[in-house]
This record gives structure tokens, sequence and C-alpha cells, in this order.
């Protein structure tokens, strides 16, 4: 099992990798503390005196049935699978948003009534450690799309970069304003000689010259502080302005504009691909729950090709390692094929998809699948085949095992984000299939595979 969650690390998902890593790390020491501490301490008690065996009655017959019935469930499953289809697999984002979300609905309805629903466009985040360099990649934007020529009509909405601060236009402002404080001294002294219109009395003249002075003494500070430092408005209307469309409470700063296209079509999904891989560099970010479409779907070939096939190559070292025998390798292969069969149907039946989200519970199943044969299977060859006594033992413990595995998975399934209560439908629904079929099923195809003759 710790091996095929360590195994996880090969995902792409940084959330999944470290996942694989906490809980390979955590059964790993688990295990080791069973070995040793708690074999110690359980060894300082007394033995209890071991209950009298009890008898299945007619075991074979029971035996017989079970294969039986097993055989009639797996058929109709693939019935359903060959009815009604398997679970289909998802590329869509709706699946990674909030189910129930006061912004989410915020911007849904904001969405709608400008309209943007029916229309293509994306949003392109433009990030930088200062306002300065903000406005840089807002110009460098721009120019991109200056010179890009295409069909599709497109209105781009980016923010001013003029009301950013920009360094090279202060610097070169600096020089003219030193060159304007050297005449300072002699406008003030002729100001008030200057011939005026008639309409200009000499209150008007005292409220120039003092606006006058308030600018120069503006331009001294200016000018006296150091030459990297860039300077932006600080007065409230223009803050006010500023944060309507960037964001300076935390690093980077980061301002907000869109390209909006004509009604969505797929000329118009493929004109939002093509901008987004031409506009996206360091500090611009296309963005929008289109675009993850793409992302999402080449994420999923990437953990099937490789993090499932590589993960049921581990399983199948692990279980030759475990038993050392081809047919006691075939009952566990088959185990997880039907406990996968009959997930499959269920999830059909309920509507379920497949996500890249719960796509994560796939080597999550086969690890648990192959935890609980192996033990199944080490039990009835300890017990010399003894199916009632394999359940009585390890069969009550696979049972609490995966209740209590089922239950922790169960809690997701009331998240508020979509993605992780499809991963927790899926895991519950899976964890309890493989725990019913290595607990009843398994030791009854043990039972007829090792008949003695």
């Amino acid at each position: 099992t710790a091996a095929v969650f360590i195994g996880l690390r090969l995902s792409s998902l940084p959330g999944a990798s470290q996942l694989g890593t906490m809980v390979g790390i955590g059964i790993s020491v688990g295990a080791l503390v069973m070995l040793t501490i708690f074999t110690w301490l359980n060894n300082l008690s007394p033995p209890k005196p071991k209950p009298p065996r009890q008898n299945w009655p007619d075991a074979p017959r029971f035996t017989r049935d079970v294969c039986i019935a097993s055989g009639i469930l797996f058929c109709i499953a693939l019935i359903v699978l060959v009815l009604r289809g398997t679970p289909a697999i998802s590329t869509s984002a709706d699946d990674l948003r909030p189910k129930e979300s006061h912004a989410s609905r915020v911007f849904v309805e904001i969405w709608t009534k400008f309209g943007w629903g029916e229309n293509g466009g994306i949003q392109v985040v433009f990030a930088g450690k200062d306002e300065a360099e903000v406005g840089e990649r807002i110009e460098q934007a721009q120019r991109i799309l200056n010179n890009d020529q295409s069909e599709i009509d497109r209105e781009v909405v980016f923010p001013p970069s003029f009301l950013l601060a920009n360094r090279t236009n202060q610097q070169a402002n600096r020089d003219n304003v030193r060159a304007a404080l050297t005449q300072r001294k002699r406008i003030v002294e002729e100001a008030p000689n200057i011939e005026r219109p008639s309409n200009l009395n000499a209150g008007h003249v005292s409220e120039m010259l003092a606006l006058s002075n308030a600018i120069f003494d503006a331009w001294e500070r200016f000018t006296a502080l150091p030459a990297d430092d860039r300077i932006t408005p600080s007065d409230a209307t223009s803050r006010w302005a500023l944060d309507s469309f960037v964001s300076r409470d935390a690093a980077p700063v980061c301002a907000l504009g869109t390209i909006k296209l004509p009604l969505r079509s797929e000329a118009t999904n493929a004109e939002e691909l093509r901008l987004a891989e031409k506009l996206g560099s360091d500090g611009i970010y296309p963005a929008g729950w289109p675009l993850l479409r793409p992302a999402i779907v080449r994420i999923m070939s990437h953990e099937f090709y490789w993090v499932v096939i590589p993960m049921a190559a581990i399983l199948l070292v692990m279980l030759w390692l475990a038993f050392r025998r081809l047919r006691r390798v075939a009952l566990s292969v088959a185990a997880l094929a039907f406990s996968f069969v009959a997930l499959l149907s269920i999830m059909t039946l309920l509507g379920a998809q497949w996500n890249l989200m719960n796509l994560a519970a796939i080597p999550l199943l086969l690890g648990a699948g192959l935890d609980y044969s192996i033990h199944m299977q080490l039990a009835l060859q300890r017990l010399n085949g003894d199916t009632a006594e394999a359940r009585r033992t390890i069969g009550r413990a696979l049972v609490l095992c995966g209740l209590s595995t089922a239950t922790g998975f169960g809690t997701l399934i009331g998240s508020t984000n979509a993605g992780l209560a499809s991963l927790g439908l899926v895991c519950t629904i899976g964890i309890i299939i493989t725990m019913l079929t290595c607990v009843f099923i398994l030791p009854a195809w043990y039972g007829r595979t090792h008949r003695k003759a």
C-alpha cells in the first residue's frame, strides 16, 4: 500500500504528489510501529484462550453458491455497461468549481448580465513586483496584440498603463523638473508684474502663485528622492481609480484585463487558446475557466499513462513478491477487476463521471484492493483454506478497516467543491465494493481454485 501511494509522486498534480508522499510515509511508519512496539506491548499481556472454531455448514455448497452469485453480479454489471455505457470522462472546468459559493454565484450573475456568458473571451492577469512593472507588462501585451493579425474581431479592454508609474518616463521627468526648478525664483518674482487680463483680479493671481509654489514644492520632494524610487499617485481619487483594476494588498502587484470575442463557437474556442498561447509569458497570465479544458485533457492523459499504468506494474510486482504463485496473483487481479467493473456500473447508474479530481481514486482503490486481497489470501493459506475461519478473523478486521476508510472518504461527499465531492463518492463506493469482494467473494474463488483432488 505504501508503494502504491508513493507512486502518486509521478502525478503532475502537486496535491496528489504530496498526498502520496504523506500517506506512504505514514503507512510505512505505522507498519514499523505495529511490527515492533505494538507486538512487544501485546506480548506483555497473557494470551487469551482462543474461542472454539465454528464450522461453516455445507462449506462446498456455500462456496459454489458464492461463485455463482459473483458470476451473476459480474454479468449484470457488464450488461449495465453495455446498455448504458461506461462513465464519461469529463474535461469540463465545472468539476473543479465550488458547488455552493456566494462569490461564484455573483461572478456568474455579473458574467450573464454583461452578456459575456454567450460571448467568448479570456481574462488576462498582469503581475509584477510593483505598479511600474505591471504597467510595462500591459504595454507589452498591447504591442503583441497590435502586431497580431486575426480574422476574428476582438475588443481589448486593458487597464490604462499611463495611470501606473513608469520608471523610464519618471526618470526623464526628473531632468525636466530640475530644469524647471532653476526658473522658480524668477517665475515667483516676475509673476506679480505680469500684465493680466481685466477679468483676472489680484486675488486670483495670489491663488495661482500659491498653487505654483505647491507644485514647485512637490517637484523638489520628487527630485530629492533616490533615482530608483518610483512615484505613484497618493491622493484619494487616484487611489480609488487604481484600486478598481489593480490589487496592491500583497506581492506581487496584479492588474486585470479582458479580451472580448464574438458569440461562442468552435472558432471562438480556438481563438481563445491561440491568444492564451501568444500572450502567456512571465508576468502575463491568460486566465478563465474555458482555458482549463485543454489543460485538464493534457493532465488526465499524463495521469493515465504516467501514473495509472506504472501503478498497475507496481501492483503486479508487489503481488508476485507476496505470493510467488501465478494462481494467487491471478486471484488478486480478478478481485480487483471484479471490483472495478462493479464500480463502473454503479457510477453509470448514478450518472457519475470521471474528472481530474476523482481520477486520483483509481490508484488509491488499486492499493486498497491489493492490501485486502493479500491479507485474505495469506489468511486462507495459513488456515488451509478454511473460509469460515478466515471470515471470522481477518474478514472481521477487513470489514472494520474498509468501513472506517469508506467513512473517512464519505465525509468528502458533502464538500462544497464539486471535484472533492466526486472524489469522496468514488472512493467510498470503491472501497466498500473492494472490501466486500475480498471478504466474501475472494475466499469462495480461493476455495474453488484450491480444491484437493
